[in-house]
Parts: structure tokens; sequence; C-alpha cells
């Protein structure tokens, strides 16, 4: 008998979408899955869609939440009823190729790894084409330094996101999502990451990522709310780092680009009703860890500088 893997979807308001969404799932070439399908209570029939849907395949099952909980609630809800061997987590309005799963159990088998990651594209629609003919590319190995270094210093979004990612189960028993409004994902990641050195990535776009403008994991990414929470949240991470070889590195990253992150965001939070909280925690923030970023010596005195006299005297700084 192959492994378990559960399938864990958030559903909130995405009656449009579950069609393509739950039958990427229900045709995947990898059979032995449980799904999981949590409703947020949803208010424009999702709720009964999946009701309906889950008649048709003993392996979907769907638990209705009684009161809204945002994206965390609904992976958490579906971790704590999971019974699979691997657990991988999708949003209820994007959509998966038939060998996306199988892809990634291969890959993890291969290699003896407990992460699995493949690609994604961006869409607007929901007609591609999830037959259609793989590129099988060889499965590489990539560290998870090199993954928590390009989530916290470009934002790469493939090392950010969990609906990519195949988790081994034993992996990440235990841990949960923060209830928060902005990066929950990174905030996990962050926390999976530094439990293993390598992962196996598949370099093939095997997930369709729906820009949906009603999606609570999309709407208003860039508004002021959004900006003060993740600048909030990131800072928060560095109760994640753990000790050893890699903690003086870790802490750098998220400070160091968040500081940065921090000096953009301010001028974006100028007029919003979120200025004046932002500023707040920008304060706390520097009184905490501004003495760790101007003796971080992993980046230039120079740089560092830079933020000091744009943050404290913009008028006088030249770019």
């Amino acid at each position: 008998m192959s492994d378990l893997v559960s399938v864990i979807i958030n559903v909130y308001n995405c009656k449009t979408y579950l069609p393509k969404t739950l039958d990427s799932v229900r045709e995947q070439s990898y059979r032995n899955l449980e799904v999981i399908l949590v409703d947020d209570c949803s208010t424009d029939g999702s709720g009964e869609f999946c009701d309906e849907y889950c008649r048709q395949d003993e392996r979907f099952r769907v638990i209705h939440h009684e009161k809204n909980t945002g994206v965390s609630g609904p992976r958490n809800t579906g971790l704590r009823n999971a019974k699979g061997d691997y657990i991988y987590f999708m949003d209820g309005d994007d959509y998966i190729h038939v060998d996306a799963l199988e892809a990634l159990m291969e890959a993890i088998k291969k290699t003896g790894l407990e992460l699995a990651v493949f690609d994604f594209v961006r869409t607007d629609s929901l007609h591609e084409d999830i037959h259609s003919l793989r590129d099988r590319k060889p499965v590489e190995i990539v560290s998870t330094e090199k993954m928590i270094f390009e989530m916290l210093s470009s934002v790469m979004l493939k090392w950010c996101v969990v609906w990519n990612k195949l988790y081994k189960r034993t992996l990440i028993d235990g841990l949960f999502f923060k209830d928060a409004y902005s990066i929950q994902d990174q905030d996990f990641n962050i926390r999976v990451y530094q439990k293993v050195e390598k992962a196996a990535y598949v370099p093939e776009a095997l997930y369709w990522y729906v820009a949906n403008p009603h999606s609570l994991q999309r709407d208003s990414s860039y508004n002021a709310k959004r900006y003060y929470f993740n600048t909030k949240f990131r800072f928060e991470m560095l109760e994640h780092v753990l000790p050893g070889k890699n903690e003086k590195k870790y802490r750098s990253w998220i400070i160091y680009y968040g500081f940065f992150q921090m000096l953009q965001r301010r001028e974006v939070e100028k007029g919003t009703a979120y200025e004046s909280d932002f500023m707040k925690m920008s304060k706390d923030i520097i009184r905490k860890t501004g003495r760790e970023f101007l003796f971080l010596r992993r980046f230039p005195l120079r740089k560092k500088m830079r933020f000091v006299f744009s943050w404290y005297l913009p008028w006088m700084y030249e770019a």
C-alpha cells in the first residue's frame, strides 16, 4: 500500500473556482489520498458545493467552521484532522496538474528527503490543461539555507508559500499556522526549513496560481494593513530562529532585509489609517534590533548607513 497523502484545502467564497480545483485533485494519478475541505463560513454557496462534491468520492470530506478564521484557521483544522503520512496544502481557487502529487512523492522516494517542492505559474484562466504533457526534468536537491535566504531577501514566492510543497507528516508534527493577517506561510516554513538541510525540487510548473481578485490570499495584498502586519510578523519570526551554527546568519537576513522593507513601506503607509501604528511599531523594532542591525558583519557599513540617513534624515540623503 502506498503512503497516504492528506490534501488540505482552504475554502472561502470560491464557488466559481471549486469545480476546477476539486476536479484537479480528484483526477490525481497518485490515488491514495484523503482530501479535507475546510469551509471557513463561506456565504456564496461554496460550503454546499463541497457537501455535494464529497458525495461523489469517499476520499473527500468537508469540515464546516462555525466562525470565520482567516487563512490559518482552515489549515490548522485540516492538520488536526489529517491522517496521512504526508501533508499537502492547497487553496480553493487554484488547481494542479494531474501528476502533481505523484511527482512530489516520487521526488521524496527517490531522494529519501522529507520535503519536496515544485514550481508554479500564475494565471487568470480556469482553462489550463491539467493533463498537459510534462517536461519531466530531473529532480534537483536544494539546500534549505538557500530557500531561507531567497525567502527572506527577495521574497521568492516558491520558497515562501506552502501550496507547492509536500511535507512528511513527522517533519511538521506539532507545527501549526500562526493566526496572522499575512506571511503565515513564511512563518510556518522558516520553522520547517530549519529542521532539515535539504529539499527535493521538481523544476516543473505543476500548480496554477489563479488571480482571483476576491481571494483572501490575494485581495489587498499591497494595502496599508497588509504592509503593517507583514512587517510586524516578519520581525516576530526572529523568535523561531533556532540556536546553532546558522542562528546569526538567519537573524541577520530577517533584520537586514526587513529594515529596508520597512523603509520602503513607510512611504506607502503615509497618509493612511495605519501610518501612526506603523511608525510606533517601527520605532519599537529599531529599539530592539537596531544595534544588531548596525553591527551585522555580513553587510557593508555603507548600506547600513544608507538606512540610517534615509530613515532619520531623508531630506539630507542623496541616493
